[in-house]
């Protein structure tokens, strides 16, 4: 029987958990029932979850096995925990053969990127699948309304958070509508400008009566009492000050930031703040990206990597090499931004035993990443009286971890592209202004741990007759 209804594949149930964002979305249109996937992301597994009863690295396809295939699909934007998974989904043979893979033009751009990047680390898919992910790309080439399929269109909204992010409303027959957030952004960054609240750009006709995904990655900004968490420009402004303490003690200043987003904004705000920074990794080649691909007015225009805008590309490994070898200070903003993987690796078996070397973490730290132990360990050596040496191991790529003095300054930054959850609320209240005081029939709560779902829940109320927990392998009927 052809029922329309919503499954869910993914998300992030545990604390410290990054989660993948997807679902699928079956409905009716043109006589016919579709089936529409939205996003297909990669959670960043613990080594211990490796064949010992974790949820492994992609989505959970169990619920499509033996079943329709996929239509369409719809990635929101170009972050891992949203894409990785393409080429498994690829070498499940999940997707319809004509089936395309729709997405702005700078996501067009950055999944080739991914998927080769996981061939080299990830075992779910192999060059084939690859191809065939990047075969079935096709552009939207700016928000709106767009038909995906003959018969269905659908409604693409701008949510900030990175250039070419789009969340997107669904159809139903019955002519309601359900829409995923995507991850959402309230507030400026200089590679985009902030999400729109729908009063303010969506067309009547594509107000939601259900919200089937959220963003809770962020969390409330206070909770229980406690002190607000510090805001964007807050952070932006320490890391600054730090940057230039940094310079004035003729350091060198090593910034861990995530490539697609992260390591952009740094640039730009250090160039516009008078210091000269170099990008190393793959942020070079998505900054590239970004210039020449926007999706829509609120995408900013990125300066050209130069000595002209002072943030300069490090072209090779012997030009890295000769940065961190140079007796001269310099700052470098580098992939990957936890600490484990590409060149940062590079940086901290050079700099991590050596008092002239700042590094600072700026993106969400995985508990057993490098990152996130230097972290931890930087707040122990503050904490304890005695200036003792501490030692930490660490892995190298994919050499075994190794055991390093740590002699190095240490500081993490919170330079989130997410917002706390009430911004969301405002968000949802101004549907609901939309649909004249009528409340969202159900919000369905995904892509935040356990501890964020329940504050979310608590915390849209008001806004919806019905809260639900999206949680892997989550059926609703439509």
């Amino acid at each position: 029987m052809e029922t329309e209804r919503l499954m869910i594949h993914g998300g992030s149930t545990r604390s410290g958990s990054l989660g993948q964002q997807c679902a699928t979305v079956d409905t009716m249109a043109g006589g016919r029932l579709y089936r529409i996937m939205v996003d297909c992301g990669m959670e960043f597994v613990r080594e211990d979850e490796l064949g010992m009863g974790g949820i492994g690295p992609t989505p959970d396809f169990s619920l499509l096995r033996g079943g329709k295939k996929i239509d369409a699909v719809f990635l929101t934007h170009a972050h891992v925990d949203h894409i990785g998974s393409i080429g498994a989904l690829c070498a499940g043979g999940y997707l319809e053969p004509e089936a395309k893979i729709y997405c702005s033009p700078q996501t067009v751009n950055i999944v080739p990127i991914v998927l080769n990047d996981g061939l080299k680390n990830h075992p779910q898919y192999n060059i084939f699948d690859a191809a065939d992910a990047i075969s079935r790309l096709a552009v939207i080439p700016a928000p709106g309304e767009c038909e995906i399929l003959p018969g269905l269109k659908v409604y693409i909204a701008q949510r900030g958070h990175i250039p070419g992010n789009g969340g997107i409303v669904i159809p139903l027959a019955s002519g309601r509508k359900g829409y995923f957030t995507s991850d959402e952004c309230w507030h400026n960054q200089p590679v985009t400008q902030a999400s729109l609240l729908p009063s303010q750009s969506w067309p009547t006709e594509w107000i939601p009566d259900e919200i089937w995904g959220t963003d809770l990655t962020y969390g409330a900004a206070s909770t229980n009492g406690s002190k607000s968490k510090p805001t964007i420009d807050e952070e932006v402004t320490r890391l600054i000050e730090k940057v230039r303490e940094g310079l004035d003690n003729n350091r060198k200043v090593i910034i861990a930031a995530f490539g697609t987003g992260r390591i952009q904004n740094v640039g730009v705000w250090l160039a516009k703040a008078g210091i000269r920074v170099y990008i190393d990794g793959i942020g070079r080649e998505i900054y590239r990206i970004f210039q020449e691909n926007r999706w829509t007015e609120r995408d900013n225009r990125l300066p050209k990597l130069g000595e002209g805008s002072g943030i300069m590309p490090v072209e090779s490994a012997k030009h890295r090499e000769h940065l961190i070898r140079s007796s001269e200070p310099c700052v470098v903003a580098t992939t990957g931004g936890m600490g484990d993987f590409g060149p940062i690796v590079a940086y901290l078996e050079a700099g991590i035993s050596h008092k002239n070397f700042d590094f600072y973490f700026t993106s969400w730290l995985d508990p057993r990443s490098n990152g996130h132990k230097l972290v931890e360990l930087s707040k122990k050596m503050e904490r304890d009286d005695e200036h003792s040496e501490c030692r930490v191991k660490l892995k190298m790529g994919e050499d075994k971890p190794r055991h390093f003095p740590v002699r190095a300054s240490i500081s993490h930054f919170a330079l989130s592209a997410h917002s706390p959850m009430e911004k969301t609320s405002e968000f949802l209240q101004d549907i609901v202004n939309c649909r004249h005081g009528k409340p969202l029939d159900r919000i369905v709560l995904t892509h935040g741990v356990q501890e964020n779902k329940a504050i979310a829940a608590n915390l849209f109320m008001p806004f919806s007759r019905q809260i639900m927990y999206g949680e892997r392998n989550t059926i609703v009927s439509l």
